[in-house]
């Protein structure tokens, strides 16, 4: 689906009756990548902004997920299992011309694009700790570690000006949404809630105001006897406590790449099993 940025609008983009999830817009915001199971296996697909013409964009036995676009609209970052555990790559937009970037026995996940283009940010298990963040350069090479804690740090997402990352932590008790620097210093708690902050998404504004931040929280989190419900919330860059509900909708149960839970991963089990112990959001089971 897609909506205006006030939740109003709200228009049907994929009519299937197997799972399209994950969706990312272009640069130009004429196509949508995202993933869906309908030939049988997690893959890759694009479309126009409007729905149509759908394009499978990667196909192997493996599960691809995590399609995030280049600046430039030439490459998309994306996460497969297709050489035996999870690991960052990245393609041209037609498909064509996969590469890979991370070569690690732990799993890598979540790759975000700097706004220049030059840096990718993404999760990995590779230090021993739960999920960590991490940046490197567009082809895979000086990986740089952001974030150092036994808590999981999660889904990293650049500021317009490339000068901060926004991600999601459960470094004080419960997942929250921080920001650091690009190098990793200068970490600021955004939120604070009893609930579930996760997923932001740093939008576009004048360079003076830095930005409005997304991100998703499970209103079944907010206090005992609530409506189970998730929202979506707009919130300032220095995370204003006059946060605006754009919308609220029940979401299914889905995993780390965006299946459902209960699914067997074709990942590696080790990445699987601490994903699914210490990561583990909200009463209604939404992860990832």
């Amino acid at each position: 689906y897609a909506m205006n940025a006030d939740g109003s609008g709200l228009a049907r983009l994929t009519n299937n009756s197997a799972g399209d999830i994950e969706p990312s817009w272009s640069p130009d915001g004429r196509r949508i990548a995202f993933v869906s199971d309908r030939d049988g296996n997690w893959e890759i697909y694009a479309m126009n902004a409007d729905g149509s013409g759908v394009a499978r964009l990667t196909n192997n036995s493996a599960e691809d997920s995590g399609p995030y676009w280049s600046p430039d609209g030439r490459r998309i970052a994306f996460t497969s299992g297709r050489d035996g555990n999870a690991e960052i790559y990245a393609m041209n937009a037609d498909g064509s011309g996969a590469a890979r970037l991370t070569n690690n026995s732990a799993g890598d996940w979540r790759p975000s694009w700097s706004p220049d283009g030059r840096r990718i940010a993404f999760i990995s298990y590779r230090d021993g700790n739960d999920a960590e963040i991490y940046a490197m350069s567009a082809d895979g090479s000086g990986v740089v570690r952001l974030t150092n804690n036994s808590a999981v740090d999660w889904s990293p997402s650049w500021s317009p000006d490339g000068r901060r990352i926004a991600f999601g932590s459960t470094r004080d008790g419960n997942y929250e949404i921080y920001a650091m620097n690009a190098d990793g210093s200068g970490v600021a708690n955004l939120t604070n809630h009893s609930a579930t902050d996760i997923y932001p998404s740093w939008g576009p504004a004048p360079p003076a105001r830095g930005g409005g931040i997304g991100c998703g929280l499970p209103a079944s989190d907010v206090s005992a006897g609530a409506a189970a419900a998730n929202a979506l919330f707009l919130l300032g860059p220095l995370g204003l406590t006059a946060a605006l509900k754009i919308r609220r909708r029940r979401l299914p149960n889905v995993d780390f790449g965006g299946r459902s839970v209960g699914r067997k991963r074709q990942f590696d089990a080790k990445a699987q099993r601490r994903e699914r112990r210490k990561a583990t959001l909200g009463g209604d089971g939404l992860q990832g």
